[in-house]
């Protein structure tokens, strides 16, 4: 990460001060799976909500702060600054061995680091004993790879929190370790994470879901911790200027590239209309929520679209923004067609931006199924420029069929400008705008690139400009069609409680309840007359993903889609294959459920239904050799676990969750993936039942 980079991250953040002040302070957050979070992780029961650890309420701290810093490290996850070290399951010993490896790319200034709790193992002091030294052994290895590569590096050392032995004399080897190690150059100071702490899930002030990993509560506590032992090193704290809620206008004096010369971008934005204006209506008083969803590949992991949503956070400070980035590097269309059913229409996003390479069938798909499927806003990105040819490229549509040669030229400006009309899609055409800036500034492609396609730091941030003057609120353009895609029946007003009852007829696929302050007894649900649970579209599979022995989570799906031919139960799914005795790249396999139990076996060249009829493999869903092999993974190992969740999509009954901020909309979901017709909503309940309104959403195709 070279020094530009560095700077133009604070910059983008909006930092004030003289143009090219002091880099950030680059932070690295070592750990493991506390540090990684549940953000692209899966596991545990129906209290295992998706987080991205400490790191990102740390984030919001610092960001509010005015602080100018960079998250460093060599992973990836969450929609704000990404980047971390923390590694699932890992022990120190391991973090150790692999630390120079990873740090290659990277020299941070302060590390964060908790670790040890998975090198304790054993049950007699002896072993306890025992794993405590790894943990010390380990530590002293990796201060001195920290100060091999910063001799001033700052050691924030954070103590296991669980309360149980041996975790006390752990915390206290820790200590003295930190005492013995720490100098004036490079000082090692302990932060305590114990203090309040409560593993235990089932009391009411718990940190955790599962005795060990913090739910959000648990990421909080640590959070702060980490804040006010990082305040010293943060240097002083400047406030940050307002911006523009309408548009957001090209950075130029602070940037250290070129500035950005975008022409007239009046009717830019016109068919996202509805995201902004909730994104700009949004007050203190009323903090509109806004589901953000970032699609694609390897192009759409990179760090413009965390400075998007840096952008927009900034901009929008009282927005309820839940930003994600659900993208998989090296999945073209014909891939990720597959993932949406997971990842895409289950988020149910407001607005959707999306950019993708491969086929142009498979990328149609995509957009069809999400206006048939969700209500969101679409903003298409077509190409970047990543060669000089690009520039004399045809232009005319009528010029370039499906068939012909150029193949770049034809999905840029043919294929889908006429998808992005056909569904009422906004087309942020940054190749338009990639070509100008190039041209402007006499720059080649590769000025904008680290290799052939992937872009740099100033790629980075040029993608980050193009994208952000496409989100903006005018309302001279108008209301967009999703306006009327979701509509809102206030009780009381459009909607009115008769002899126990809270009836709605309605069109739409997903129904929502938005609570209010209040307790009441849980109120039945019927659609249709039906329990939503009597809905077999109301249930859906998650990614199937395998961690194999002695390795890490590979977050790419290696089974994709999975399907069913009978109606599902809420139930964690496990298949056990091993490599064919005679064919190493075909596989044998059992599965079974949590509920159903055994299930069948198979082989991967023959298509799957088990026994049940709940999970169906096709032979040309299986990509394991693929999956893995992204994930570092070669060869496939010889044995490997498959593992995932059926979730449901509906309630059965209401019970309020409790309005805990009076300024966000608490809602709950009673029903996801209905048929899109007509349909009939009956609540049983009284006027005391905490109901606000009822939200239901229409997708605009595959109407019945």
């Amino acid at each position: 990460m070279n020094t530009y980079r560095l700077i133009l991250l604070a910059l983008m953040l909006g930092f004030a001060g003289p143009a090219l002040a002091a880099a950030p302070l680059r932070i690295v957050c070592h750990g493991d799976s506390v540090t990684q979070g549940r953000g692209d992780h899966t596991g545990g029961g129906a209290e295992w909500t998706p987080t991205f650890s400490y790191r990102y309420p740390l984030r919001n701290l610092l960001v509010d702060a005015g602080a100018q810093v960079d998250f460093v490290g060599s992973l990836q996850t969450g929609s704000f600054d990404p980047d971390h070290e923390g590694h699932w399951g890992w022990k120190a010993a391991e973090v150790a061995k692999k630390l120079p490896e990873w740090m290659a790319g990277y020299t941070p200034d302060v590390a964060l680091v908790l670790l040890g709790a998975n090198d304790i193992t054993g049950k007699t002091p002896e072993e306890h004993r025992a794993g405590i030294e790894r943990v010390r052994g380990a530590m002293t290895d990796i201060f001195a790879t920290f100060r091999k590569k910063n001799a001033k590096v700052a050691i924030l050392l954070g103590q296991c929190f669980q309360e149980w032995a041996p975790f006390p004399a752990l915390r206290t080897a820790m200590a003295e370790l930190a005492k013995a190690k720490s100098t004036a150059e490079s000082p090692i100071v302990i932060v305590d994470h114990s203090t309040g702490w409560v593993s235990d899930p089932k009391k009411p002030d718990t940190t955790t879901v599962d005795w060990v990993h913090p739910n959000p509560a648990g990421d909080e506590k640590p959070a702060r911790n980490w804040f006010a032992a990082l305040t010293p090193f943060l240097g002083k704290i400047q406030a940050m200027p307002k911006a523009s809620a309408v548009d957001s206008k090209p950075t130029a004096a602070t940037s250290p590239y070129p500035p950005v010369k975008f022409p007239d971008a009046s009717g830019w934005g016109k068919n996202i209309q509805r995201t902004m204006r909730l994104l700009a209506t949004s007050t203190a008083e009323k903090r509109n929520t806004v589901r953000i969803l970032f699609y694609g590949q390897s192009i759409t992991e990179q760090k413009w679209a965390n400075l998007v949503a840096e952008d927009l956070r900034r901009r929008f400070p009282h927005a309820n923004l839940v930003v994600e980035n659900r993208a998989l590097g090296g999945f073209a269309s014909q891939l990720l067609a597959k993932t949406a059913d997971t990842d895409l229409y289950p988020f149910q996003p407001d607005l959707l931006i999306f950019h993708v390479y491969g086929a142009h069938d498979k990328y149609e798909d995509i957009l069809r199924r999400t206006r048939e499927r969700t209500t969101a806003e679409i903003l298409m990105q077509n190409d970047h420029v990543t060669k000089p040819a690009d520039f004399t490229e045809e232009t005319d549509a009528a010029k370039l069929p499906p068939a012909g040669k150029h193949w770049d030229a034809f999905m840029n400006h043919n294929w889908l400008p006429s998808l992005a009309k056909k569904y009422g899609a906004e087309l942020c055409d940054q190749r338009a705008l990639w070509k100008a800036y190039l041209a402007e500034n006499k720059l080649e492609p590769k000025a904008l690139l680290r290799d052939s396609v992937h872009l740099n730091a100033h790629g980075e941030w040029f993608m980050a400009e193009c994208v952000k003057a496409y989100l903006r609120y005018d309302p001279k353009l108008g209301p967009s069609p999703a306006e009327d895609w979701v509509k809102t029946y206030e009780v009381g007003k459009d909607v009115r409680w008769a002899d126990g009852k809270l009836r709605l007829d309605f069109d739409g696929s997903r129904v929502e309840v938005i609570g209010k302050s209040g307790t009441a007894a849980p109120a039945a649900v019927r659609i249709d007359g039906r329990k939503p649970s009597e809905f077999a579209e109301l249930y859906g599979f998650t990614r199937a993903v395998t961690q194999p022995e002695g390795k890490w989570l590979v977050k790419w799906p290696v089974i994709a889609p999975i399907t069913s031919e009978k109606p599902l139960l809420v139930e964690d799914w496990t298949l056990e294959a091993r490599k064919d005795a005679a064919n190493d790249k075909l596989f044998t396999f059992t599965l079974a459920g949590a509920k159903t139990g055994a299930d069948g076996e198979g082989r991967s060249d023959t298509r799957f239904v088990s026994k049940s009829g709940r999970v169906v493999i096709e032979t040309n869903d299986w990509n394991v050799a693929y999956a893995t092999s992204l994930a570092g993974i070669k060869p496939v190992p010889e044995k490997f676990t498959v593992k995932w969740k059926v979730e449901p999509r509906f309630a059965d009954e209401f019970v309020s969750p409790g309005a805990k901020d009076a300024t966000t909309e608490i809602t709950v979901t009673l029903a996801q993936g209905l048929p899109n017709a007509k349909h009939t909503l009956e609540i049983s309940g009284s006027a005391a039942t905490p109901i606000a309104a009822l939200r239901i959403y229409q997708a605009p195709l595959g109407r019945k």
